[in-house]
């Protein structure tokens, strides 16, 4: 019993740590600019949204035209999804062009960054990143 509870009482820094940076993330942050290639593309409509759920990080918002869904792991700056789910509505094609860029980036993203209200998720295999700012 007692070797449980010097366990438990070693772990417990650990399962906050986790819990910290991805509590610091939740609500909704508002795309400031998307990044690929060299290129800068923006869009008023896109957003990102965090919510803590059991298990998981569960992710949606607006990428530029359609709604998306979907879960997100983030731990020490990395990044893994699990796929995303996303409306598919028609829009005009500078808003569908910086969507599927958007989506493209997010879908593979491997690392972020996280500097008081700003969030920067990053796709090192896309050449992209895309900057939020907390709304």
């Amino acid at each position: 019993m007692k070797k449980l509870i010097l366990v438990l009482a070693a772990a417990l820094p650990f399962l906050f740590t986790g819990c910290k940076e991805t509590k610091a993330l939740d609500g909704e942050w508002k795309t400031v600019s998307l990044v690929q290639d060299g290129e800068t593309h923006t869009n008023d409509e896109a957003f990102i949204g965090f919510e803590n759920e059991m298990g998981g990080l569960k992710v949606y918002g607006n990428s530029g035209v359609n709604l998306f869904n979907g879960t997100i792991k983030l731990k020490n700056g990395t990044v893994k999804t699990d796929g995303f789910a996303s409306t598919r509505m028609m829009g005009p094609e500078p808003e569908m062009t910086f969507e599927d860029k958007f989506l493209e980036i997010l879908s593979y993203a491997d690392s972020y960054e996280l500097n008081d209200n700003i969030l920067v998720i990053k796709s090192s295999s896309k050449n992209g990143e895309i900057k939020f700012q907390k709304k």
